[in-house]
C-alpha cells in the first residue's frame, strides 16, 4: 500500500472502534438511568398544630458510573487517535523517522498556539493540508460558543494524565412540587437542579396547613440526566450532558479525518506535497 493509499484509510479502524465502545456506553448509561430509584420522604405530618406544612424528598442513592467513566475514557482516546493517525499518515516519512513525537493532530484555544505549533511544522504539509488544520481549530469557536473539539481534547488530556472523568447524575428541575387541592395561600416549593449526591434534598415544598385540617396530596416530579464535568476555555466549570456531548464530539472527529484525508489528495494532485 503506498503513502497516499494509506491516509485515506487512517484512523477510520480507531473510529469503528470508538463507536463501538460509544454504543456499549450507551446501553449502559440507558440502563443506569432507567433503574429504580430509592427515595425518603421527610415531613411534619405529626405536629398538627403546626400552622406550616412542610415535606421534602431526598434521594438515598445514586448510581455508580465508574465503568461509565471508564468506557468514556476509551471512546475519546480512540477518537482522539484517530485524529493523530489520519496526521501521521499524510506526513512525510523522513519526518516520521526523525520527529515522531512532534506529529499528532493540533487542537489550539488560541490562534497564537496554532501559529507557534505550525511554524516547525509548516513546510512538511502541503497548503490545503494546513489550511484543513487551521479551519478545525477550536479557537475559531470563541469563547461564547462550546467546540466539540476541545471537548474531545480536554476529556482526553483529563483521562489520559489526571483521573477519570466525572460522570454523574443531574437532576432536571421539571415542575414544583404540586398540592391537591391547591391551598389558598399558595405553595412555597423548592427543586434542587444539578448534579446529585446521597441526601441531597430534591424538593421541598411549605404552605399554610389548611383551617380545615383536611388530607391534601403532594406530587413532587423528579427527571435525571447524565453529565460529566468540562472546564472551558475561559477556566469555567460546566456540566455537559453526556449524549448530546458524544452527538456532537463523534462527527466533528469523522469530519476532520476525512477532510485531512481529502486535503492530502488534492495537494497531491496538485503536485504541493513536501518531499518524503
Amino acid at each position: 500500500m503506498s503513502d497516499d493509499e494509506g491516509s485515506n484509510l487512517a484512523g477510520l479502524a480507531k473510529i469503528r472502534r470508538a463507536f463501538q465502545v460509544r454504543d456499549e456506553l450507551r446501553d449502559l448509561l440507558e440502563k443506569l438511568l432507567t433503574a429504580d430509584r430509592k427515595y425518603t420522604r421527610r415531613d411534619n405530618n405529626s405536629e398538627r398544630y403546626s400552622r406550616t406544612v412542610w415535606a421534602e424528598w431526598t434521594l438515598d442513592e445514586v448510581p455508580d458510573y465508574t465503568q461509565s467513566s471508564l468506557l468514556m475514557g476509551d471512546t475519546i482516546h480512540n477518537l482522539r487517535a484517530a485524529m493523530d493517525h489520519a496526521v501521521w499518515a499524510v506526513t512525510p516519512s523522513r519526518i516520521q523517522g526523525t520527529c515522531p513525537r512532534d506529529v499528532a493532530f493540533p487542537l489550539h484555544t488560541s490562534e497564537e498556539g496554532f501559529k507557534k505549533w505550525l511554524r516547525k511544522r509548516k513546510t512538511w504539509y502541503g497548503p490545503t493540508v494546513v489550511e484543513v488544520l487551521d479551519s478545525q481549530q477550536p479557537y475559531h469557536a470563541g469563547t461564547a460558543k462550546l467546540h466539540p473539539l476541545h471537548i474531545l481534547q480536554y476529556l482526553s488530556n483529563t483521562d489520559k494524565h489526571q483521573l477519570l472523568n466525572v460522570v454523574a447524575n443531574n437532576a432536571v428541575a421539571m415542575s414544583e412540587v404540586r398540592v391537591y387541592p391547591h391551598p389558598p395561600g399558595g405553595v412555597k416549593s423548592a427543586v434542587h437542579e444539578g448534579v446529585v449526591s446521597p441526601g441531597v434534598v430534591l424538593a421541598r415544598a411549605e404552605f399554610i396547613r389548611p383551617v380545615d385540617k383536611s388530607e391534601v396530596e403532594l406530587v413532587p416530579t423528579f427527571a435525571f440526566e447524565q453529565v460529566f464535568r468540562y472546564i472551558d476555555p475561559a477556566g469555567d466549570e460546566r456540566w455537559l450532558p453526556l449524549g448530546d456531548a458524544m452527538n456532537q464530539v463523534c462527527p466533528a472527529v469523522v469530519t476532520a479525518v476525512g477532510y485531512i484525508a481529502s486535503a492530502h489528495e488534492k495537494d497531491v494532485n496538485d503536485g504541493c506535497t513536501p518531499k518524503a
